[in-house]
């Protein structure tokens, strides 16, 4: 299994274990503590699983090495809408075939063409791009490792323990 599946395992069961614990503790009839508990501990749980895919995913990125590599487009899919971008992979003379995304979905990538690709090995994502033929011949490409991303992210599981907080103070604040 790789790093980046370990990560994501882990964090779907947190986040799928905090739910479980705020749905059992959302029963509006009959409010007691014990539900407000559960809540406030989901929310934790909730808040740990965001967090810990934020800052881990930021070191990996931060960490792993960046692959530099010249070879053939192929396989190009490009997205439009909410994650638009492009797929593709770059598949080297004598050498591995790198899956590898990018956040820009234009024409400045075209299939069969060659390029100068360096990537992120952890998530390959595309850092810099530089096309060597075709008519996008000398197209180059710049885009972000994507920590912004990951900060938010570990802000969402901030916000979520700043609720559980306020769920556990709620219980124990005289009425």
């Amino acid at each position: 299994m790789r790093t980046e599946d370990i990560v994501g395992v882990t964090f779907l069961s947190l986040l799928l274990l905090g739910v479980i614990f705020v749905i059992a503790g959302s029963n509006r009839t009959n409010p007691n503590a014990r539900k407000s508990k559960r809540i406030a501990t989901g929310l934790g749980i909730v808040g740990w699983a965001f967090l810990f895919f934020g800052i881990v995913s930021s070191y990996l990125v931060h960490t792993s090495p960046s692959i530099e590599a010249t070879g053939y487009i192929e396989n190009l899919t490009r997205t439009t809408g909410k994650s638009a971008g492009s797929r593709f992979f770059l598949a080297v003379d004598g050498g591995p075939t790198y899956a590898l995304r990018a956040h820009y979905h234009g024409y400045g990538i075209q299939e069969g063409g060659v390029a100068k690709v360096r990537f992120i090995e952890y998530n390959r994502s595309v850092l810099e791009l530089t096309t060597l033929s075709g008519s996008t011949q000398g197209y180059h490409l710049t885009e972000s490792d994507g920590s912004i991303a990951f900060l938010l992210i570990s802000l969402a599981g901030v916000v979520c323990w700043w609720g559980a907080f306020r769920v556990s103070r709620n219980l124990t604040m005289p009425t």
